[in-house]
């Protein structure tokens, strides 16, 4: 069986042209950025596909340095997207210089002789190293998506891309692969089938990405929601019940936040909300989930945290909160939090369940609330130690 590149590489034009206009059609609905990157990823990965496809048909110049430099172009839009999805600067600047210094190069070759082979590894390392760079951001993502395992398969993807343009690139600078069949023979064929078969992976699965982070964020404050928060709590207490190990549980609530709503309206109250979702990381650690449960309220899971522990990163939260929400939006809102705890033991006894450690936080955060607030309170016996020291203890830590 022949395997002919170019109705390949145009059947891999159409495919990626119909991605795309999903894309954009569901990035308008969610008005998310992110994936109208990668819906113009994809354009431009189909405009270059079918350049590249009619090279017969149209001059070489045209098929070899626009079409490649599209494809250049478009892949930088992938990493464009993930650092957009992390709420990073796109650097589109940049996706455009190392698309046009990659046409440069091939339009030089093109004009110095016939260099095919040259062409070949140079545009087959461009594409690798837009893939190993957009898989390194997917891993190193924000802490948040630490468990997401779409995230995951997104980088192993893309990092399958970057590693076959990578073989391609070495297996011609070798002469292990004649520069004709990695031009137009069999085993470019191949590259370019493996190539649509994980463009067509990644982009299903980076739709699910995104769709994944618009069902379990809270659209307030950026935090998880009610439902992912408690199906985390979950994974993590069976977690800790097989392994023996500890595990506490933080309910927090905001003091007197109906009272910031009326004294300074629901907008102020719902920046002091957010707010406290962007400072509350401070204080916590990696491995840490912190989610809104709703109104004013939000529970954070600490894997293998024991009661001393959880009070510690409790009083921590606490002060970081009244350090934090003292003025938001401009106004003298003087936030506090009033904090919860309740903890699994290492050995835990017969018959412990998640909602029975929610239950006893919420228990011990209303008793904080009746004592006075701005307070955290361990369930089943009083403060480890005086606010008052730890205050002066966590101030050089907050500063």
């Amino acid at each position: 069986m022949t395997l002919h590149v170019p109705t390949i590489l145009l059947t891999s034009a159409m495919m990626n042209a119909l991605i795309a206009a999903l894309q954009l059609f569901i990035s308008h609905r969610l008005q998310n950025v992110a994936l109208a990157y990668w819906a113009l990823c994809n354009v431009a990965v189909a405009t270059g596909a079918t350049l590249l496809g009619l090279r017969a048909e149209i001059p070489l110049v045209v098929s070899v340095v626009l079409g490649n430099g599209l494809l250049l172009f478009g892949l930088g839009l992938v990493l464009s997207g993930v650092r957009s999805f992390d709420g990073k600067t796109p650097r589109l600047g940049l996706v455009a210089a190392i698309a046009a210094l990659g046409m440069g190069l091939l339009f030089l070759s093109l004009h110095f002789g016939d260099n095919l082979g040259q062409r070949i590894i140079l545009i087959s390392l461009l594409i690798a190293g837009w893939c190993l760079l957009a898989a390194i951001a997917l891993h190193r993502g924000p802490e948040r998506d630490h468990w997401s395992f779409a995230r995951s398969v997104c980088s192993v993807l893309i990092s399958a891309m970057g590693g076959l343009y990578a073989a391609r690139a070495l297996a011609v600078a070798t002469g292990w692969l004649s520069t004709e069949d990695a031009y137009a023979g069999t085993p470019q064929a191949v590259l370019v089938l493996s190539g649509l078969a994980i463009g067509i992976g990644w982009n299903f699965c980076s739709l699910y990405l995104v769709l994944d982070r618009f069902a379990s964020t809270d659209e307030l404050t950026g935090l998880l929601n009610r439902r992912t928060t408690l199906l985390r709590g979950r994974h993590l207490f069976d977690d800790a019940i097989a392994r023996r190990s500890a595990m506490s549980i933080l309910m927090v609530d905001l003091d007197h936040f109906k009272s910031i709503n009326d004294r300074f309206g629901h907008h102020v109250g719902d920046a002091v909300l957010h707010r406290f979702a962007d400072v509350a990381p401070r204080g916590l650690r990696f491995g840490d989930v912190i989610g809104r449960l709703g109104g004013e309220e939000f529970c954070v899971l600490l894997p293998g945290a024991d009661s001393d522990t959880a009070w510690k990163l409790g009083e921590r939260l606490r002060l970081i909160a009244e350090l934090e929400l003292r003025v938001v939006a401009s106004r003298p809102v003087h936030a506090t939090v009033t904090i919860g705890i309740a903890t699994l033991p290492a050995d835990p006894p017969a018959g412990p369940s998640l909602a029975s450690l929610i239950r006893a936080a919420d228990e011990a955060l209303y008793l904080g609330k009746a004592e006075g607030r701005n307070r955290v309170l361990v369930a089943g016996r009083p403060p480890a130690r005086d606010p008052d020291a730890v205050e002066a203890d966590m101030r050089g830590i907050c500063a």
